[in-house]
């Protein structure tokens, strides 16, 4: 046998030492090689945090592989991002089929501020009827949302829910029962797929004129299902004072909602008569509420210009 030369082993040595091969024998006698990482070059950058850093794992005992195990970028947004920003509630428009009215009960609603990002969430919700020759745009035309965006952003009041029905006026000899559409078919819809609070105490019912009329008779007829009640301008639907005398001595003493009446200064007669008539009523039966006269006539300007007082005092029991 030949053998090798000092110099040619010299040589072989100094290769083995640079690239090490590993012929320790594995569980199938295949033989396991260890490939090195090449160093990298002296002016390579290093990897920075924003960067996605690559790792070479520990050695493997599958023949003939490596692979690199890649860190990903966390998922977890950072503090300033993972804390909702919205300023602006959101109003949807929706629609129950009905069959107590002779038309679909449509409806616009408007969600607080990150309702959306707050999945465990349960709101308030106020129930507001427009009134006569309006529809249920009236109170979002009057600036309803962006007051309500307005005192949340503030943190004046606590987040809550605004529905407000449209009432399309029957002119057909059947009667109208909107008020019976509104707590058989709406509320029960808005409370199967929107999060609110399902007590009374996290609901109110307010309307103008015509819809101050339906919120006091809801308010009254079911003081069950609303904790407050508000009635501006309004035009009282039915004034008979035995029938509405009985309702009323029918709630309990301890379950008596919140009450707020106001008028104009110079509202036409029969709204000013009507809602005194109601206010009359109250006395007579010692039901606690709260009496306003502001001025201003029976038109958008005067309950545009008093409503942040109306929202205010929905949201004064909600915190």
């Amino acid at each position: 046998m030949n053998r090798l030369s000092p110099i040619l082993l010299s040589l072989f040595l100094l290769s083995c030492a640079a690239n090490p091969i590993d012929l320790s024998p594995t569980g199938d006698n295949q033989a396991r090689v260890t490939v090195q990482s090449p160093s990298l070059p002296a002016n390579t950058a290093p990897v920075t945090a924003d960067s996605t850093e690559t790792r070479l794992p520990p050695k493997r005992t599958s023949p003939a592989k490596v692979t690199r195990d890649v860190v990903l970028p966390s998922a977890t947004l950072p503090a300033s991002q993972s804390v909702c920003s919205q300023k602006k509630g959101t109003i949807e428009n929706g629609m129950v089929e009905s069959d107590l009215l002779d038309y679909d009960l449509k409806f616009r609603i408007y969600l607080p501020p990150c309702y959306a990002m707050s999945p465990e969430t349960e709101y308030p919700t106020l129930y507001l009827f427009h009134g006569q020759g309006y529809r249920d745009s009236q109170w979002d035309e009057l600036g309803a949302d962006e007051i309500v965006d307005k005192l949340i952003a503030s943190n004046q009041v606590a987040p809550f829910i605004m529905v407000m029905p449209y009432e399309q006026l029957n002119n057909s000899s059947k009667s109208h029962p909107f008020d019976r559409a509104v707590i058989e078919e709406l509320l029960p819809f808005i409370e199967h797929n929107y999060r609110t609070i399902r007590e009374r105490e996290g609901r109110a019912v307010g309307g103008i004129s015509h819809g101050g009329g339906w919120a006091i008779e809801l308010g009254i007829t079911h003081w069950e299902v609303f904790g407050a009640l508000g009635a501006h301008s309004p035009a009282v639907l039915n004034n008979n004072p035995v029938w509405f005398g009985a309702k009323i001595e029918l709630i309990p003493a301890n379950q008596i909602p919140r009450i707020f009446i106001d008028l104009g200064d110079r509202e036409p007669p029969e709204i000013s008569e009507s809602a005194r008539w109601f206010g009359d009523l109250l006395d007579e039966k010692g039901m606690p509420h709260e009496w306003h006269q502001f001025t201003g006539e029976h038109n958008q300007e005067y309950w545009q210009n008093h409503l942040e007082i109306y929202l205010r005092w929905y949201a004064s029991s909600w915190h």
